[in-house]
């Protein structure tokens, strides 16, 4: 979020934000993401699960159990090939992933690059969470602010700060390489 901002203000960049609080609500319109079994639901863990499975029945929209994975996902290792075989099983028309920014990108794009189709890649980060009370709720004037990471730090301080404070790092990258990737290095 903060690197978005930044490489927005340093190159000048006109591209419109749309954030995921605004975006699920679109999404949770459309009819075939509303059929059951039209969807698969990546989902950050159990608990998280059960409330972003308990908000989207409030919602009207029943989530069958093979369409929601638990992602096993840490560190910088995404392959998952239960995923995969899941999603070949399923052909899902369409793939939500809920989990945290940085993880859901490169996940989106391993499925993109592994299935033998495609499917709509919707990464929506903890926007469900924030709806479910799996997080804490921002409000719409923090969320068009760039506020959210805020919200987050005062009602969970050990687990959001940390993550935060290491954002500024990215500045310097942003102004070097601006829209280009740095070359990969094998430390990558």
């Amino acid at each position: 979020m903060l690197s978005s901002v930044c490489r927005d203000l340093l190159e000048r960049d006109s591209i419109q934000r749309l954030s995921g609080l605004k975006y699920l609500p679109v999404l949770l319109q459309q009819c075939d993401v509303r059929t059951p079994g039209s969807t698969l639901w990546i989902m950050a863990g159990p608990a998280s699960a059960r409330k972003n499975l308990d908000w989207l029945q409030t919602q009207g929209i029943e989530v069958p159990p093979e369409c929601v994975y638990e992602a096993p996902i840490d560190g910088s290792d995404i392959e998952d090939r239960a995923l995969i075989e899941r999603l070949h099983i399923l052909r899902a028309g369409h793939v939500v992933i809920t989990i945290g920014g940085g993880t859901q990108e490169r996940l989106g794009l391993y499925l993109k690059s592994h299935l033998d189709y495609l499917p709509a890649i919707h990464c929506i980060g903890a926007a469900i969470a924030f709806l479910s009370g799996d997080q804490v709720k921002i409000p719409e004037w923090a969320d068009k602010f760039y506020l959210g990471w805020f919200f987050r730090c005062v009602s969970s301080p050990r687990r959001y700060i940390p993550r935060y404070w290491s954002a500024p790092l990215l500045i310097p990258l942003i102004w070097r390489y601006g829209s280009q990737l740095p070359e990969r290095t094998e430390s990558l």
